[in-house]
């Protein structure tokens, strides 16, 4: 009996034969080389505004502005392109939105190991000792202050915020790629 499988891990496809006597060694073979992949670890292209770009629908100036987004912020980049006057696109998923953003003030970063930040996105979100709301308050974010993500339990979110650890609320926040 063979049976035949395929695996395309974005590096090649490899085409495995299973015969009963051959059967170990491509087991082996496979975790092997899965093993590999794992451990080099799959990088991530993100954008990463030097200023504040308009965020819009459309890859043009023209386009509906979604928000702002800001320096010290990084985005995976979905798709880019030149539109007919010159200017040149990427296009980002933030927030749930996907948008575009215009390429001349960004710098380029490819990393294997992506950090994640929370970021308030109300007027004032608390941190909080423990992830419940009448626990001791430890500080205070405001719009766009941003701390790097530790963990997440259920509707809480534990942060690193100016070498303070503690809680926020996942309802009042937003978690996007940082650099």
């Amino acid at each position: 009996m063979t049976v035949t499988t395929y695996i395309n891990h974005g590096i090649s496809i490899v085409k495995f034969w299973f015969h009963k006597s051959k059967e170990m060694q491509a087991v082996l073979y496979l975790c092997l080389l899965l093993s590999v992949a794992v451990s080099i670890g799959f990088a991530q292209d993100l954008v990463c505004p030097m200023e504040a770009l308009a965020f819009r629908a459309e890859p043009n100036t023209q386009s509906y502005i979604y928000g702002t987004l800001f320096p010290g912020y990084c985005f995976k980049s979905l798709h880019e392109e030149a539109d007919g006057s010159g200017y040149h696109w990427a296009k980002v998923a933030f927030d749930g939105q996907v948008g575009w953003v215009v390429k001349y003030a960004f710098k380029y970063v490819t990393t294997n190991e992506v950090t994640f930040c929370t970021c308030a996105k109300v007027d004032s979100v608390n941190l909080y000792a423990s992830h419940t709301p009448d626990s001791h308050v430890l500080n205070v974010l405001q719009p766009w202050n941003c701390g790097r993500k530790i963990s997440q339990a259920t509707n809480w979110i534990l942060i690193d915020f100016h070498q303070q650890t503690g809680w926020v609320s996942a309802f009042e926040t937003r978690t996007i790629y940082c650099g």
